[in-house]
Order: structure tokens, then C-alpha cells, then sequence
């Protein structure tokens, strides 16, 4: 048995006329990299660029997987999905604060590279991980270690505080010998993924696809049941209804001019159909690209 013949596939031929919905769209992208290049601030023309830059790679590789003409395994778009779910969530919580979130937003990196470090160190000779001076191991682990001290603050995990203070509990984390992962939070913002789903009345998101869709692996059982035998067009609509949802609270929130035909799309059709609460008619997850 070959190995492809065992994945659950999507159904159906692609609609051309979803190629006209986006192409329609294009003109958003000059709109968007206007608005990034105004910024007098650097962290917040770079939490912009690289926020909108996540949405829009995701939501075209699983428009690109939809649209090829070889067979479409529903694992393998189930896996991007969630990745598109999680840029959205990113772009949401972003728009509560931009001033202060965009300097959170590019920290996190400093945090993701301590952590990177430190799974390291545990893991040192195994493939992958290149042999490094130990002097130079040392630098770079000081480099970081300064910058976490500068940063760290913001990101330490509320659940093990005890009844320490931010900074007590700063030097505790990155005492040498104490150090670990679990001290700082595993997402750049502090909320729940939930909670910000919530806000933007999409909780249903999370229950539906978000915490069932949790890889490629652990999923196969679900992506067949929620996308195995759905048509390409309509999973295609829902990728681009979560851009569609994102894009819209980005350019609200930045005041990105659109035209009446762009706001008609982007927020009638994609971001408000995407809202929903229990007791409500069921949002729209495939609109009719033709329509």
C-alpha cells in the first residue's frame, strides 16, 4: 500500500472563481506595507510586517495545497490550519494595545532563544545540534541571560509566582542550575488563547479546531472527521475567512483605508461570519466564492 493511499484526502475540483476572490484582494498588501512603513517606531513596524507576513504565508500554503491538482491530504492542511489559527490569535491580541504589545511581541524572541538554549544544553551531541566551543557556548549564553534579565520580566509563568515578586522570581529562573523552560510562558502575549478567541466572539473556534487539531500526528482521527471528505473549495474559504478575520482587526485597529468592496469581503463576509456564540444561527464556514 502506497503511503498516500492511506491519508484522508479533500474532495472535489477547485473553483476558479476563488482565484478572482483573492486576486480581488491583492491590492491589500501595498495598503498594509504603507502602513508598516509609516511607523516611526521600529518594534512596531516590525511586530506589523512579521504579523501580516505569518497570515498571509499560512493561509496562501494551504490555498496553494487546495488548488494543486494531486490529491489533498486533509492531515496535512488540518496542521497548517491550526498554525493559521494561531497567527490570527497573535494578530487579535496584538490589536488590544499595539504600542505597548509591539516591544512584547518582538521580546518574545530573546525568551524563545533562552529556552532554545536550554533544550540544548540537555541535548548536546545528538544530531543536529552542532558541537560548539565551550567559551563560546558561555558567551552566548551570557549574551542571552543579559537580555533576559532585561526582558524576562514579562513573560515569567504566573503559575509558579508563590508569592514572589517579578524580579525575586527573575533571578530565581535564570539562577545557574534553576534555569527551565517551564518559568516563562510558551506565548508572547498573557492571555489564554480562549479568552482572546472570546473577545472577538470565536470561541467556538478553539473547541471545533484549535485544541483537536494539535499536529499532524495526533489529529490524523479528527482531520479525517473535520476535513476528510469536505471539498477543497470550502476548506479553501475557511483559510481565507481566518486572513479574511485577521486582516480586517489589523487594518481597523491601524486605520488601513480600504475600498467599500474590500470592507464588504473582508469584514461582512469573512471576519463577521466567523462570529458566532451558542444560540446563534451557525457561522458560515464555506461561503460560496461565486456569490
Amino acid at each position: 500500500m502506497r503511503l498516500g493511499s492511506m491519508l484522508m484526502k479533500l474532495t472535489g475540483n477547485w473553483d476558479p472563481m476563488m482565484d478572482k476572490l483573492v486576486q480581488g484582494l491583492g491590492g491589500l498588501d501595498d495598503k498594509f506595507k504603507a502602513i508598516a512603513g509609516a511607523q516611526t517606531d521600529g518594534s512596531t513596524r516590525l511586530a506589523i510586517e512579521q504579523l501580516y507576513t505569518s497570515i498571509c504565508a499560512v493561509s496562501t500554503a494551504i490555498l496553494l495545497l487546495c488548488k494543486a491538482p494531486q490529491p489533498c491530504s486533509a492531515q496535512v492542511v488540518a496542521s497548517l490550519m491550526r498554525t493559521l489559527i494561531d497567527g490570527c490569535i497573535s494578530v487579535f491580541a496584538f490589536c488590544k494595545d499595539p504600542a505597548t504589545r509591539s516591544r512584547l511581541f518582538i521580546d518574545f524572541a530573546v525568551v524563545l532563544k533562552f529556552k532554545g538554549q536550554l533544550r540544548q544544553e540537555a541535548n548536546m551531541g545528538c544530531p543536529y545540534v552542532a558541537k560548539v566551543d565551550e567559551a563560546a557556548r558561555a558567551v552566548a549564553k551570557a549574551q542571552v541571560r543579559a537580555e533576559m534579565q532585561r526582558v524576562g520580566t514579562a513573560y515569567l509563568e504566573s503559575r509558579r509566582r508563590k508569592h514572589r515578586t517579578d524580579q525575586e522570581m527573575l533571578e530565581e529562573a535564570l539562577r545557574p542550575g534553576n534555569e527551565h523552560p517551564s518559568w516563562f510562558r510558551d506565548t508572547w502575549f498573557p492571555e489564554k488563547r480562549r479568552d482572546i478567541l472570546d473577545a472577538e466572539q470565536m470561541g467556538w473556534i478553539d473547541d471545533v479546531f484549535y485544541k483537536w487539531l494539535c499536529s499532524s500526528v495526533h489529529s490524523d482521527a479528527w482531520a479525517g472527521e473535520c476535513f476528510g471528505g469536505l471539498e477543497r473549495t470550502h476548506v479553501a474559504t475557511f483559510a481565507v475567512q481566518l486572513w479574511g478575520a485577521a486582516v480586517w482587526r489589523l487594518g481597523e485597529t491601524l486605520r488601513v483605508v480600504m475600498e467599500a468592496e474590500e470592507v464588504r469581503v473582508i469584514r461582512d463576509t469573512f471576519y463577521k461570519h466567523l462570529q458566532w456564540r451558542p444560540g446563534k444561527e451557525p457561522p458560515v464556514l464555506a461561503d460560496d466564492p461565486g456569490k
